[in-house]
């Protein structure tokens, strides 16, 4: 991906959370695996079961709805330095164990959650609740709008039927320039600007949730500039 098209992605993504953050479109961010910096075109896989310390749930308040899942996979999930810009990929994420916990009469026909082909394109951001710099990833489909679709049953669901969830979604990655073995991810919950994600065309966010992703070969890593 172009310089041009990364600091065009940061863009949209400050416009999308200026009320709440700001996210540095300047800063080239690259990945590092024991110390050193990949080189251009290099891919490293990730782990396809990521380690869940706290469950993520999916909160549409217009539709009071809420979907909680208990763990994550990621199918060709890996990083890169394409065309000298760091950028992360899966072929699909797969939210696991999920369960609808409002509206009461509603239940999900599936409990595991596919997204479309996603991409991760590490940042900086600028959260104003502490004015500090953290490292985070926007996660976005690969290619148009649609994220994931869930569908929710019930003869007394008011909200049944297919409902699309498009968009990206901005989470924190705290100790992102950090060389670890397990690098933490979490929601950012409402104050990620509540206006990342829609569901059925209702704005939408991510409540709590953190995993742990590692690299398929162990191996210490890091995002940074």
């Amino acid at each position: 991906m172009s310089k041009i098209k990364v600091i065009a992605a940061a863009i949209i993504v400050v416009g999308a959370f200026s009320s709440i953050m700001a996210a540095s479109a300047s800063a080239r961010m690259g990945w590092f695996v024991n110390g050193t910096k990949l080189a251009v075109g290099a891919k490293i896989a990730l782990k396809s079961k990521a380690v869940v310390d706290e469950e993520a749930t999916l909160n549409a308040p217009a539709l009071t709805l809420k979907v909680k899942c208990k763990a994550l996979t990621g199918a060709g999930a890996a990083i890169q330095e394409e065309t000298s810009e760091a950028m992360g990929e899966a072929a699909s994420l797969t939210f696991e164990g999920c369960t609808e916990t409002a509206p009461a009469n509603c239940e999900l026909e599936e409990t595991n959650v596919p997204t479309e082909a996603i991409l991760a394109l590490p940042v900086l951001i600028l959260l104003l609740r502490d004015g500090r710099r953290h490292p985070g990833v926007i996660f976005h489909p690969k290619t148009g709008s649609r994220f994931a679709t869930i569908t929710l049953k019930g003869a007394k669901c008011g909200i049944s039927g297919a409902k699309p969830i498009n968009g990206r979604v901005l989470i924190a990655a705290p100790q992102g320039e950090s060389e670890e073995k397990a690098q933490l991810i979490e929601g950012l919950g409402s104050t990620e600007g509540n206006n990342s994600l829609e569901v059925a065309g209702n704005k939408a966010f991510l409540e709590g949730g953190k995993a742990l992703l590692e690299l398929e070969s162990g191996s210490k890593w890091s995002f940074r500039e």
